[in-house]
């Protein structure tokens, strides 16, 4: 009976720990391009306001390296590849084509024609803020393309399946840990008390 009761408390107590996998709606809008490679050639850029709207399906427990893994995108105006990474210490999101990663883990666009990328930190746990957006376009000689680049993007960034997988648990399951852990600690206790009988003299 007592092991019985010690299994259930420790399955209830394993079944509340939370899962680190969520599932996100993603939407930016970047307008006001500004050509910054030489301003005074006054090259418009080929696309503008740029508008992006994903799925994401992202694993939040550490950094995810450069990958299409989980991204489903739905519309992008821009005709260029995207695939994504994430830094899990400074919650920064990136999307971008051909994403690398620095000796000190640090990700980074290459620049290159018909590339771009938006860096967008306290992405998933704190309020999106754009750190910059770089559209990578005209190619002018070798290794040097025009260069748009804005600040003004607005985000709609939306977690679709909180609060049942939230990486921060719910009252409800801290109260099914707590529970949990308890009656483990109660039924090993009683396990390995000693018992004491009392004498009474007649």
């Amino acid at each position: 009976m007592r092991f019985a009761m010690l299994v259930a408390a420790i399955g209830a107590a394993c079944l509340s720990v939370p899962s680190w996998a969520a599932d996100y709606s993603v939407k930016f809008t970047a307008t006001n391009f500004r050509q910054s490679y030489d301003p005074s050639l006054n090259v418009p850029p080929p696309v503008s306001p740029v508008t992006f709207d994903a799925l994401l399906h992202i694993d939040l427990s550490g950094n995810t390296d450069p990958t299409t893994n989980g991204l489903t995108v739905n519309s992008f105006n821009l005709p260029y590849g995207v695939e994504y990474a994430y830094d899990r210490a400074s919650d920064t999101l990136i999307f971008g084509t051909q994403i690398d990663v620095d000796a000190g883990g640090n990700y980074y666009i290459q620049p290159a024609p018909s590339s771009w990328f938006v860096a967008i930190g306290g992405a998933l746990i704190g309020s999106p803020v754009a750190f910059n957006f770089v559209q990578m376009v005209v190619q002018t000689t070798p290794g040097n393309p025009y260069t748009y680049s804005t600040t003004d993007v607005t985000f709609d960034i939306v977690r679709l399946d909180a609060p049942a997988n939230s990486p921060v648990p719910e009252p409800a399951t801290w109260a099914m840990m707590i529970v949990g852990f308890g009656a483990i600690g109660g039924l090993l206790r009683r396990a390995t008390s000693p018992s004491y009988h009392a004498c009474l003299s007649a």
